[in-house]
């Protein structure tokens, strides 16, 4: 990784029963890319790509079994970022959950969300706290 990255955290946001659910939203910031001013300019190809990381700690909500953490582009509908990754998570408990993706179609300009499901919830889950960050790499 190289450059300087955009931060962000969340406390207590509710995970809609089974729904898909944003539960942080990491800012563009002109650090993210080497220099994003480039991106669009003709015949210059984006300079970098985005890895956008961190870690949270979820309590499931009842009847979830498993938990899917999803990377989007700028918001709910935008398009997913790299592979979702899903963690097994009995109802009632609490885990640590990591997150990684990398942004090889982007790599400029954009702001990103986390987003999670719980698989079979039939009750609100909370992310009791979230950590991401935001920076290029080559």
């Amino acid at each position: 990784m190289s450059g300087i990255g955009t931060n962000a955290t969340a406390l207590a946001v509710a995970v809609t029963a089974a729904a898909e659910t944003v539960v942080l939203t990491i800012p563009f910031s002109a650090g993210n890319s080497l220099n994003s001013s480039l991106a669009n300019a003709p015949g210059v190809g984006k300079p970098s790509n985005n890895r956008i990381a961190g870690a949270m700690d979820l309590l499931a909500g009842t009847g979830t079994t498993a938990v899917v953490t999803r990377c989007r582009q700028g918001s709910l509908t935008g398009a997913v970022v790299g592979v979702l990754e899903t963690d097994t998570l009995a109802a009632t408990n609490t885990g640590a959950i990591p997150f990684d993706f990398k942004d090889t179609a982007s790599g400029y300009a954009q702001a990103y969300v986390i987003t999670v499901q719980q698989t079979g919830g039939t009750a609100n889950g909370t992310v009791n706290y979230i950590n991401g960050c935001v920076t290029d790499f080559n």
